[in-house]
């Protein structure tokens, strides 16, 4: 018989674009999902586009080598419209409030999103939704779990 999910266990995921490399860059746009740690079914997700010149207001900085890369990709960073800073940061932090205790928040890389994130909070005078210990890295679960795939 399987076992019963366990509704308190929930984690997300945060995705960051961006134009730097390095933690006080210009944040374009943040994507979150929640889903279940154990099925990783999506239970919810939120998106949020800012306004490059929104970040800057906030002290935050360009990159030109990455704005030189994003053209590469037909995407013009004069062109980007959306929210301000601080509403978007506060898109996430009810995102991220509103799910009870998270388990863990994922991203691509912990050494990026966050550190990125944070910078962007203390530019806009706010806190961080989640603590240290919540911090959790998608690569190494993925190397992982394509190390297990591949030794059995």
């Amino acid at each position: 018989m399987p076992t019963p999910r366990n509704p308190n266990r929930t984690a997300l995921m945060l995705d960051i674009e961006t134009l730097g490399r390095t933690p006080g860059s210009v944040i374009f746009q943040i994507g979150a999902i929640r889903f279940d740690p154990e099925t990783f079914l999506f239970e919810d997700t939120t998106f949020v586009e800012i306004c490059p010149e929104s970040c800057r207001c906030h002290g935050l900085t360009t990159d030109p080598e990455t704005i030189a890369w994003w053209q590469t990709r037909n995407l013009d960073p004069n062109t980007l419209k959306g929210t301000i800073l601080p509403k978007a940061l506060d898109t996430l932090t009810s995102f991220i409030t509103s799910t009870p205790e998270p388990e863990n928040i994922w991203c691509n890389g912990t050494s990026f999103d966050f550190p990125l994130l944070e910078a962007a909070y203390r530019a806009t005078s706010k806190t961080p939704p989640w603590q240290y210990w919540q911090q959790r890295a998608q690569q190494t679960q993925h190397t992982n779990h394509r190390s297990l795939i591949t030794n059995h």
